[in-house]
């Protein structure tokens, strides 16, 4: 809904770029800014390759990048750091908060049946296109190949039933590795669109992929605000205390988690001095 741009413009950033892939999240991101009086300087529908030429069309060096809620459902996390990695924009720093904490237990009594449910759903699309490409394939083959392929997008599909028919083997080494990775036997994509119905990750596997790209990294752990009920209340204030002096297992109670990082001086990467999860955010 184009919160965070919102809450940039309210802070005094100079100049805000939304960008977004669905035409009608946009469109309700740039009513409800205009609404406050606080619209973002430009609205970006499109991938990372219609913003890398808006940001050239119009001279513009990145000087953040910042998302809540949206790293656990892009497609291809390696592509993406790839993609930040040759931006040219020397002074970078990014903001990567995401609520998907695969371990957090009461967060994953939540997602787990979520991602059942959209499985359920997606496994009967994988059947229909391994169906449609493999039409003489008998039926017990095509069930295992779409339950095999829960992690792929149609043209991954392709590639495994290729694989399949040259050896009788299943495999799913055409995947990224951080798309294979699957901790809870859980995460499941959407075949046509590859949108993840909140992918579980390891915040610090995905910290160790954002420093091969030349950045200095800190995963840290997100407190919880003001609910609402003195009791309630108390509770966060009390998990809050507990993040402050965690450290790393503090995730295990972490509303979310963010990765933090900044541009090195080197590509030789390497962690924040004072590398701490429970620390405040630091001024960038």
């Amino acid at each position: 809904m184009g919160l965070t741009g919102l809450l940039a413009k309210l802070a005094g950033v100079g100049q805000v770029i939304y960008n977004d892939i669905d035409p009608k999240m946009l469109e309700m991101a740039r009513a409800l800014a205009r609404a406050a009086g606080r619209e973002a300087d430009r609205y970006v529908l499109g991938d990372l390759d219609d913003l890398s030429r808006e940001l050239r069309a119009n001279r513009v060096v990145c000087g953040a990048l910042v998302s809540y809620d949206v790293i656990e459902h892009i497609r291809d996390m390696e592509l993406f750091f790839r993609w930040l990695g040759e931006l040219p924009a020397p002074d970078l720093s990014v903001v990567l908060s995401s609520g998907a904490n695969m371990f957090n237990p009461r967060y994953l009594a939540h997602v787990l049946p979520v991602q059942r449910t959209a499985e359920a759903k997606w496994r009967a699309r994988r059947e229909e296109i391994v169906r449609d490409l493999a039409p003489d394939l008998p039926e017990r083959d095509v069930v295992r190949l779409a339950r095999a392929t829960r992690r792929c997008t149609q043209a991954e599909i392709a590639t495994v039933i290729r694989g399949f028919r040259e050896t009788g083997r299943i495999s799913l080494d055409s995947v990224s590795p951080i798309n294979r990775w699957d901790p809870w036997g859980s995460n499941t994509v959407h075949p046509d669109t590859g949108w993840w119905a909140e992918h579980l990750m390891n915040p610090w596997r995905l910290r160790r992929l954002l420093e091969q790209q030349g950045f200095r990294t800190r995963v840290m752990m997100g407190r919880y605000g003001r609910p609402p009920g003195w009791w309630k209340r108390l509770a966060a204030s009390a998990v809050n205390a507990v993040l402050a002096v965690a450290g790393p297992v503090g995730i295990v109670v972490a509303a979310y988690y963010t990765l933090w990082a900044v541009r090195a001086p080197s590509r030789a990467g390497g962690a924040l001095q004072g590398d701490r999860p429970g620390a405040r955010f630091p001024a960038a």
